[in-house]
């Protein structure tokens, strides 16, 4: 049962994926647990979907800034899409900010929820950011080649264990 539980990350990781599509799939997957947070009333199922919300952003800033942004940044240098990356990396900075504060409360504080939906609306932006304005310019580039999207798959993979005991 494990094998099978186990077969669709290999297969997807194995169809050979561009960056863009590997980071499109993580703004989908936490996009949706975004709107579950909005739909759940209660307070041991929120605190769950901000638990894996949290998990899941700490994994692709992780790749985000490890290998996609660093590819990025080598093959344009044009000050716009500097500037862009700058932009990107204050964004993960206020971030982890947000999670670090998440992760020392609970459902029982008061400003939880408040707090997870500001950091929801933060990653809101930086996704569309992400997706209008910096994955356009690269996605005919060799910072979109399977190649780098290869390493980011095996970049996630090596490294999901620890992000998500340390979530």
């Amino acid at each position: 049962m494990t094998d099978k539980m186990n077969a669709p990350a290999k297969s997807k990781t194995s169809k050979s994926e561009t960056p863009i599509e590997l980071l499109k799939q993580d703004h989908a997957t936490v996009q949706s647990l975004f709107k579950k947070f909005a739909k759940v009333k209660d307070a041991k199922r929120k605190e769950k979907i901000v638990r894996t919300a949290i998990e899941e952003l700490k994994i692709h800033m992780a790749v985000e800034e490890e290998l996609f942004y660093p590819a990025v940044r080598e093959e344009f240098s044009e000050d716009e899409m500097e500037e862009l990356m700058d932009e990107a990396m204050e964004e993960h900075h206020v971030v982890k900010l947000l999670i670090q504060e998440l992760d020392e409360m609970g459902p029982e504080d008061e400003r939880f929820n408040a707090k997870f939906t500001v950091l929801a609306e933060n990653i809101q932006h930086h996704i569309q950011e992400e997706e209008s304005e910096i994955f356009p310019k690269v996605k005919r580039s060799d910072a979109n080649s399977e190649e780098i999207g290869a390493r980011m798959a095996e970049f996630k993979q090596d490294n999901e264990k620890m992000f998500r005991k340390a979530a």
